[in-house]
């Protein structure tokens, strides 16, 4: 069960475009007051200072020029303006072919420093060690449609124990990747 959803999920990635895309956000986003960005496009369609907050999740390994969009993002939050953004680090390939990038926390924090960014992680290394797992198990082969159930089942109990784990493994420098949130300095 759990494969097939994957692999549905896979498919079904493959398949969308920017048009389904963005009908798909309007849907879910009704009576959300808000306008999608597409960072990548090289678009300037806000002045400056004139938004109020930036959520952006799980899109700045795909772009082509990240520091130009962190440039853009703090171009348009009005002074006390709030980002919040999530990025990937340590985690496979995906979204292939347009997979580019891996931040650090250093970068994310240099990248953002005009907010005063406080940037954590998303997962212990514990946590990050059961995610990459996850996520090889997930690559659709034919080895991974025997194997995955008994992994992920088996990843979903050892996950229970990261209390005990995440005391044995201490580590900030292996997670999954990152949570950014900043707020754009009053003038």
């Amino acid at each position: 069960m759990l494969r097939r959803a994957a692999t549905a999920k896979v498919e079904l990635s493959k398949r969308l475009s920017r048009h389904r895309i963005d009908a798909f956000l309007r849907r879910e986003l009704r009576g959300v007051d808000g306008t999608i960005l597409d960072l990548g496009a090289g678009l300037r369609p806000f002045a400056d200072e004139s938004v109020d907050a930036v959520v952006c999740t799980e899109v700045f390994e795909h772009l082509v020029d990240p520091p130009a969009a962190a440039r853009e993002i703090i171009r348009v939050l009005k002074p006390g303006g709030r980002l919040v953004l999530t990025t990937r680090f340590c985690f496979p390939l995906h979204d292939r072919p347009a997979d580019f990038w891996r931040f650090t926390s250093y970068t994310l924090a240099r990248l953002f420093a005009p907010l005063d960014p406080v940037v954590l992680p998303q997962h212990t290394a514990y946590q990050t060690l059961l995610v990459l797992l996850v996520r090889l198990v997930m690559e659709p082969t034919r080895l991974n449609r025997l194997v995955s159930p008994p992994v992920l089942a088996l990843c979903a109990l050892l996950w229970g124990l990261e209390p005990l784990a995440g005391r044995l493994l201490p580590s900030d420098s292996l997670t999954s990747g990152y949570l950014v949130a900043g707020r754009k300095r009053k003038a």
